[in-house]
């Protein structure tokens, strides 16, 4: 199935960058059927009008439908991820709801309307009153900032009804013996000192650094200053995680 070129498209084509960016693709309506990003933009987009009869049916569709593409140039893959994700949440072309496979980029999620929210890893962003942060390039990213995550705001990851634990009386599990929970389910932790935590992992995720790093520093100080050195070693380590969280939220 080939296609010949319209001379609009012939030219844009030839004068794409090869820079990493995200293209949006318009039927003869103006409207956009699909969007794609790019680690070269001159590349990938030339790639759609090129033998076409080795393409599958769905794509090789898509592409009969292209009147017109727009790009927007951005300054790595990441950001390209990122564009992508929120123009397709933004315009839900109907060729990325056609063709979109299983593949969906993580998320991490967490429920600030439960008294006890718990964090969380999903590849879903739902219509809901939670907080989601992401999408994360690659899985192993969202391990490691979820490890530094509880270091620093132990808060729970199991899916426990927090109220029927309570009143059963339960021992917390391994992670409160670790100090990545403060273990709820047993009681150890009042509701609003939860919500405190939860609040500045928020704040955390967000990117808003300033506040808790001064905030960990002041406490670090004071147990210093009460010769608690073994606490002073932990708001230590913490201020070096955030540090690192920091890196891995920059984008």
């Amino acid at each position: 199935m080939e296609r010949l070129l319209n001379d609009k498209l012939e030219n844009k084509i030839n004068t794409l960058p090869k820079s990493p960016g995200v293209y949006i693709m318009f039927d003869k309506d103006q409207t956009v059927i699909y969007v794609g990003k790019a680690r070269n933009l001159s590349n990938r987009v030339r790639q759609y009008f090129a033998k076409l009869s080795s393409k599958q049916a769905k794509v090789a569709r898509m592409v009969s439908k292209i009147d017109d593409f727009e790009y927007v140039i951005v300054n790595s893959e990441l950001e390209a991820l990122i564009l992508e994700a929120n123009l397709i949440k933004q315009y839900k072309p109907f060729f990325n709801v056609l063709m979109r496979d299983d593949k969906q980029y993580p998320y991490i999620k967490i429920d600030i309307d439960q008294d006890y929210p718990r964090i969380q890893v999903v590849r879903k962003v739902e219509n809901d009153r939670a907080k989601y942060f992401g999408p994360y390039q690659a899985a192993h990213i969202v391990t490691e900032l979820m490890d530094a995550v509880y270091k620093i705001y132990p808060l729970r990851s199991c899916s426990k009804d927090i109220e029927k634990a309570q009143a059963r009386h339960e021992r917390p599990c391994i992670n409160y013996q670790m100090g990545r929970c403060k273990a709820p389910c047993a009681g150890y932790i009042t509701k609003e000192e939860y919500k405190k935590i939860v609040s500045d992992a928020v704040e955390l995720l967000s990117g808003n650094f300033t506040e808790l790093e001064k905030n960990l520093k002041s406490e670090m100080l004071k147990s210093s200053e009460a010769m608690n050195y073994e606490l002073a070693a932990i708001y230590r380590d913490k201020l070096r995680l955030l540090d690192k969280i920091s890196e891995k939220q920059k984008t």
